[in-house]
């Protein structure tokens, strides 16, 4: 049986973009509970063979590797304007049209979250 793969989606300029502490963590719990994760950037994904260039945190340093398509997606883009970039947004299309579940989807809309508690 094959170990269920988590995969960090992030976005932004750099090896590991976004909050590296978090990602470790997330990481070192993973590898606790007997999963695979790795963090990756919209750019890496090779979707017609269903591989990803991800990163793993090992031995105190990130290091590259070839990752399967995750089975789960954390959503950890940094920021609204990162998570409206078109990468992104293809990105997120594209694995939930493969019925990839992803985790923390958006950015909540503080207006929507108002008339949301407003109602009740």
């Amino acid at each position: 049986m094959q170990r269920p793969v988590l995969g960090i989606l992030t976005a932004g300029r750099g090896r590991v973009p976004g909050n590296r502490e978090m990602f470790r963590f997330v990481q070192e719990a993973c590898q606790t509970a007997g999963l695979i994760s790795y963090v990756f950037t919209p750019e890496y994904v090779n979707w017609e063979r269903g591989v990803v260039m991800g990163y793993r945190y090992q031995q105190g340093r990130w290091r590259a590797s070839q990752f399967p398509l995750p089975n789960v997606v954390y959503n950890r883009v940094p920021n609204r304007k990162l998570e409206s970039n078109e990468q992104v947004r293809l990105a997120k299309r594209r694995l939930r049209a493969r019925g990839i579940p992803y985790y923390n989807a958006s950015y909540l809309n503080k207006y929507d979250l108002y008339r949301v508690l407003q109602s009740d």
